[in-house]
């Protein structure tokens, strides 16, 4: 697909979203960001051009020759540099941030022998460091030019330099620049009401999973209007054009990681791509930010062809991830809503994500859903050849697990929801059907484990994966119906021999699985079995979620080793609460029940209650937020019916216990339960 050229725009773009005239959302009613716009965000554009063959122009010059066809190294495998002089910023105030790109001519035997890099300053005097520009390799562009990925200066940036490096790599090759170019521009900042509105929006719209034979749903998505794209739903500079979607590319957009306001990033890409870039729109089908909001990208809606698969985009939809990957993996919620788009698509174009596939655009059998260096090999006809790394080693790294769940999402038969009490000390032989597994393809892997070390019985849910040099996920998610209930609590035994990862935690979701928030951190050092209790509502609540009938509690852990050497274990899980069905009964009986202790918080002594089903050995023990033992309180047969004792707050040795949060735990034959409480003094 060869794209026209577009010339660069110099001056502001001001467009009003009318979002009812578009080509393919007439009659769509606006989400409350899109009418929150009163008029697009200013664009302005500022171009520099440079010749490179003269040395006058530059500050300093080093082991470089100059002739009129350009700049080239002085010998076979010499390294030479330049470095501009001041070049002042003529747009006056760049808001909120100064995008910049490079783009150069010439000839290299190889790209990393031409080096572009880039300072800046807001006073004139105090110089930032060196930053590198990459280059780009998304979509068509004439063969003679290199593009760059975008740089972000500070806003109050008033001059900048440019430093060129060139190495002779290859004997007989020289490499030369004839022309380099910079682009600056600012995107206009996005109101503040419109940034929580475009977040408020993402929770508020979150869908459940489909269950049965209904279709896969799509995740909400921030329109053109509502990110401020100054063309709105329209691309009035390229004509939409469609094609049947047989794979899925995953990018990395090689920018920032972090911004204070990712629609002006998006902006910021979209004027690149349409403008700098002549491609009359942005590249990509749908970008996603680190907070896990999905933008609209290419204008057209569902299967139109995009411009970022090497020149062959035709049979592909792109979505790319905001950010540089290389050596950082995405947010959370930014992959679990990659994998929710992913997800989508497999099932609206039938596409199975763990197969592959022949493309004919690039004449290869590539993976269904593949990364953008999947395309390197290709010599395909009005293919784009390259040696892209997109969508980075880390992420790219992630892509067999990322199948794996997005093929779980879409073709996982959909679990059952647990009612309250549930507990498992894991002594099945496999989980329940409350229970869905995930793990790494090939390395990662989650068992029930029969082993001495179980707390108690003989098995529990072991998370380990096989000697591998990456990091593999594993996740065991508990599916429960919340609706109705209240008090829940979660109480899990834990031990682990892992190295910490910032990932290791367990998480929230009340839609099913398609959103998850971290709630506690699976970190730190263990001596044995550690008891954790989490007051659900609490949790939940904090974190702006509801307590739904499609709940699940997520055990997730990353690690490169095999148990005993690295991985978790969990055993004794219970979650309990007040709600229609939290007493179990027997022949219209109750068999046991454990209440809140009173008072709580409380000083000196509290008074706890409970039942039990029938005569036979009861434990009732307290314990300190570590999962150490603090007193034992009831360890005899007792006989069924309600019974109550009194802790005094002090410990098995008789000392007085520090204020803090303790945990009780009742044990009655099968029966076992745990609640919080809280000693003040």
């Amino acid at each position: 697909m060869q794209l026209q050229r577009v010339p660069m725009l110099s001056v502001v773009l001001v467009m009003f979203f009318i979002a009812a005239m578009t080509v393919y959302g007439q009659g769509k009613k606006q989400t409350s960001a899109e009418r929150l716009w009163q008029s697009p965000p200013k664009i302005e554009n500022q171009e520099f051009v440079f010749d490179l063959n003269r040395s006058s122009q530059f500050e300093s010059v080093d082991y470089l020759q100059f002739t009129k066809e350009g700049v080239a190294a002085a010998g076979v495998r010499e390294v030479g540099s330049l470095i501009s002089k001041n070049i002042e910023v003529g747009i006056r105030a760049p808001e909120p941030f100064l995008a910049v790109a490079s783009i150069w001519t010439g000839d290299a035997a190889n790209a990393s022998d031409i080096k572009v890099s880039i300072r800046s300053t807001v006073n004139g005097k105090n110089w930032g460091g060196w930053l590198d520009f990459a280059e780009d390799e998304h979509g068509n562009q004439p063969s003679a030019e290199h593009f760059s990925n975008l740089l972000f200066l500070d806003k109050k940036t008033k001059y900048f330099q440019f430093r060129i490096a060139l190495t002779n790599s290859t004997k007989n090759i020289s490499s030369n620049l004839k022309k380099i170019r910079f682009i600056l521009s600012s995107p206009g900042s996005t109101p503040e009401n419109i940034l929580q509105k475009i977040q408020q929006e993402k929770e508020e719209q979150r869908r459940p999973k489909s269950q049965g034979n209904l279709p896969y749903p799509k995740p909400s998505v921030t329109t053109r209007t509502a990110w401020g794209c100054p063309d709105g739903q329209n691309s009035p500079l390229w004509t939409p054009q469609y094609t049947t979607v047989t794979h899925l590319i995953v990018h990395h957009t090689a920018t920032s990681n972090s911004s204070e306001d990712w629609p002006a990033i998006v902006r910021s890409i979209w004027n690149y791509h349409t403008n700098s870039k002549g491609w009359g729109d942005i590249g990509y089908n749908y970008l996603i930010d680190a907070n896990g909001v999905i933008y609209e990208g290419r204008a057209g809606g569902n299967n139109v062809i995009g411009a970022h698969f090497s020149c062959a985009n035709s049979n592909t939809m792109g979505v790319g991830m905001i950010g540089t990957f290389t050596s950082v993996s995405p947010a959370a919620n930014a992959l679990s809503n990659l994998e929710e788009i992913l997800a989508w698509k497999s099932d609206d174009s039938s596409i199975n994500p763990l197969t592959t596939a022949w493309h004919n655009p690039t004449q290869l059998t590539l993976n269904n859903l593949s990364g953008h260096r999947d395309a390197n090999p290709t010599t395909a006809p009005g293919a784009c050849p390259s040696g892209t790394v997109c969508p980075g080693n880390n992420l790219y790294g992630q892509l067999p697990t990322i199948r794996t769940i997005v093929d779980d999402l879409v073709n996982g038969s959909g679990q059952a929801y647990a009612t309250l009490p549930y507990s498992t000390s894991f002594e099945a032989s496999s989980l329940d059907q409350y229970w869905s597994i995930f793990s790494s393809t090939a390395n990662g892997r989650i068992r029930v484990w029969e082993h001495e070390f179980s707390r108690s019985g003989s098995q529990m849910l072991a998370m380990d994966t096989y000697p591998t040099v990456g990091l593999n996920r594993n996740e065991a998610k508990l599916h429960l119906d919340l609706s109705g209930y209240s008090n829940i609590d979660f109480s899990v035994w834990w031990a682990k021999r892992d190295d910490d990862h910032s990932l290791d935690a367990i998480y929230f979701s009340n839609d099913g699985g398609i959103n998850f928030v971290k709630v506690f951190n699976l970190t730190g050092n263990t001596e044995g079995w550690v008891l954790i209790n989490l007051d659900v509502d609490q949790l939940a609540a904090a974190k702006g979620l509801t307590l739904s009938s499609t709940f699940v509690i997520k055990l997730q852990q990353y690690d490169n080793e095999w148990l005993p050497y690295d991985g978790f274990v969990f055993d004794d899980l219970s979650v309990t609460g007040s709600g229609p069905t939290t007493v179990a009964t027997v022949s219209g009986e109750t068999r046991a029940s454990l209440t809140a202790n009173y008072p709580n918080p409380f000083n000196p002594a509290t008074t706890i209650r409970y039942r039990i089903a029938q005569t036979g050995p009861v434990v009732l023990r307290v314990y300190n937020l570590r999962g150490q033992l603090v007193r034992t309180l009831i360890e005899k047969e007792q006989a069924g019916g309600t019974h109550s004792i009194a802790w005094d707050g002090k410990t098995d040795a008789g000392m007085q216990a520090p204020s803090g949060n303790y945990f009780y735990e009742v044990i009655a034959g099968s029966f076992r339960q745990v609640k919080r409480m809280i000693l003040l003094k």
